[in-house]
């Protein structure tokens, strides 16, 4: 289990956090719901080590940090499917090691038989999986995503969405989501962690009782946590 413990951040003359405590379990999809500007990308680079919290501890982070996905891809447009992977990978990495690591990633992400294929030659489904196919190539236990799926039309979403659910159920990565919209939160999480802010703040925690493959929109378990979703949130403006 990750631990957070009274974590505080300002950032200029702004509290962003202000002893904020969190869990997070380990081998499951945690994501962060709010509203924008609330403070959930600073928690993320808190875990991140991208910055240091000014008070507070941080338990239980993996030894090897975190792989990142971003909601701005990262897809290098000159390499193919299989050089953007590798281009993520330490240097110090036998052959055997880096081969095996982008096999287990691309047949995780569906990407084995594009592996040849330069972005431009994707579909935008196929380039988006490409980001998650680095990270996971990593090893790295912890999977911090900053609102992957921000911009994308509606069907892309989904499939992307659906995508990372059974790379998901298949992997043994902890994973913790920042998002602003509530389906994303519902259709790809086990745990719901409703926040508020600044300085962040957790509104309440859900767990969503369905397995992350085959869940659906029109899922009448996910209408009602939709529903209870929707009124935390329309409470906290």
């Amino acid at each position: 289990m990750i631990q957070a413990e009274a974590l505080s951040k300002k950032k200029g003359g702004t509290v962003i956090l202000n002893e904020f405590s969190l869990e997070i379990k380990t081998g499951r999809v945690t994501a962060l719901l709010g509203p924008s500007g609330s403070g959930k990308t600073t928690l993320l680079r808190l875990l991140g080590g991208i910055d240091l919290p000014d008070q507070g501890v941080l338990r239980g982070l993996p030894e090897t940090g975190p792989a990142f996905v971003f909601q701005d891809h990262r897809v290098i447009p000159w390499l193919n499917v299989e050089e953007n992977v590798a281009f993520a990978l330490p240097e110090d990495w036998t052959a055997e090691q880096r081969e095996q690591a982008i096999d287990e990633s691309l047949t995780l992400t569906r990407l084995t038989s594009l592996r040849r294929r330069l972005p431009n030659a994707l579909s935008g489904g196929q380039a988006s999986r490409i980001d998650l196919a680095r990270a996971l190539a990593t090893g790295r236990r912890l999977m911090l995503l900053d609102e992957p799926f921000k911009g994308l039309d509606l069907e892309l979403k989904l499939e992307l969405m659906e995508d990372f659910g059974i790379i998901m159920s298949q992997s043994e990565v902890t994973a913790v989501l920042v998002t602003h919209d509530l389906d994303e939160a519902l259709l790809t999480a086990d745990t719901v962690v409703v926040v508020s802010g600044p300085p962040l703040r957790i509104v309440e925690v859900l767990e969503v009782p369905l397995a992350k493959v085959g869940r659906s929109m029109f899922d009448p378990a996910l209408n009602a946590l939709r529903q209870r979703l929707y009124r935390l949130l329309v409470s906290e403006k």
